[in-house]
């Protein structure tokens, strides 16, 4: 019976050190005056809040925003600031992080059961050199179009092309064709990985929260050392959407770069 007693009696004691007093069971914290809590009615704790709350957060300069177990939801904190804590611009900074949250507390979309084919073009461009690479598909023709007239490159060569098809969370290795590197070079190696996707309910949006691709760029010849370069983002790609993303430098020469495009169909 004594243990029983002790244990709330600590709990109370550590909670209200650390500056959180939980008065009641359904008690909010007690953070000041330029603290509030947003309990959410979709997100819950886990990757997907603490997502959401890290965008938000570097939104908005001067304010933590993060889960708070206890209740369930998010703390918003101002760090700094050069007013009194009751006037209104602190309390505007406040409502305006508060919507932004409530705007991104939605359902979470369906998961992809059919799986979605990721296809992952591979752009090499530069401004010299022979175009060993590859002609450019057809399907990427409007794409590299607009990216000439928008980036300070001459000439794209396709370097290669890996299409797989994911359901959960993967992970895939491979080599770089042949002809995309220097003929004395080692085999250029890359990773990719790929979060779970989730798909629209009209299946014409992909998300995906984790995105990784990885090469491994040898340098120092004739002894080579491995220099592991990549792209680690969130994706959301719309229907027949060409995402371009980059870029990546192959060399220490200017303008000599592999862009990423990549496109998603749900199955």
């Amino acid at each position: 019976m004594k243990m029983n007693k002790i244990a709330p009696a600590v709990l109370f004691a550590a909670v209200a050190g650390a500056g959180l007093l939980q008065a009641q069971p359904d008690a909010k914290l007690d953070l000041g005056p330029l603290s509030r809590v947003y309990v959410p009615k979709y997100l819950t704790a886990g990757n997907r809040a603490n997502h959401v709350g890290e965008f938000v957060q570097r939104i908005f300069s001067g304010i933590n925003v993060y889960w708070e177990p206890l209740v369930n939801g998010y703390v918003i904190q101002e760090r700094q600031f050069t007013s009194p804590p009751s006037s209104p611009a602190n309390q505007e900074l406040l409502d305006r992080v508060e919507a932004m949250l409530k705007r991104m507390d939605v359902p979470e979309p369906p998961s992809a059961e059919k799986g979605v084919e990721f296809t992952i073009y591979l752009l090499r461009a530069n401004s010299a050199g022979d175009d060993k690479a590859g002609a450019i598909p057809p399907d990427l023709a409007s794409a590299v179009a607009e990216m000439k007239r928008t980036l300070p490159y001459s000439r794209f060569t396709l370097a290669d092309t890996i299409v797989t098809t994911v359901h959960s969370s993967a992970k895939v290795e491979g080599v770089l064709r042949e002809d995309f590197k220097p003929s004395s070079a080692p085999p250029y190696y890359y990773r990719l990985e790929f979060g779970t996707p989730r798909v629209s309910g009209d299946g014409k949006t992909v998300s995906l929260q984790q995105f990784e691709f990885h090469i491994d760029i040898p340098e120092n010849f004739p002894t080579p050392q491995l220099k592991p370069i990549g792209i680690s983002t969130d994706l959301v790609i719309h229907e027949n959407q060409k995402l371009v993303l980059g870029k990546i430098p192959l060399s220490g020469t200017d303008r000599d770069d592999l862009w990423l495009v990549v496109t998603a169909k749900a199955k």
